[in-house]
């Protein structure tokens, strides 16, 4: 883009269309992302209504033998 939009013109136009050309990744990925099934074991353990963790790693480093298995 620097070289298409050599100094000045790069502050005024060069940067936008290098910031409209990230929205189609964007899109793409959020694409992928509604269209995406999610896992089996996931909707299981959703189904038989398992506790799901908000906060996982708090939960693995509160728990005593949890952070027994991590550090031994």
């Amino acid at each position: 883009m620097l070289s298409i939009y050599p100094g000045q013109l790069f502050i005024e136009i060069g940067w936008r269309i290098m910031f409209f050309t990230g929205i189609v990744p964007g899109l793409i990925a959020l694409i992928i992302r509604v269209k995406m099934v999610e896992s089996k074991i996931w909707l299981e353990s959703k189904q038989q209504k398992k506790e799901i963790h908000k906060a996982p790693l708090k939960n693995m480093i509160s728990d005593k033998v949890q952070r027994k298995r991590i550090l031994h």
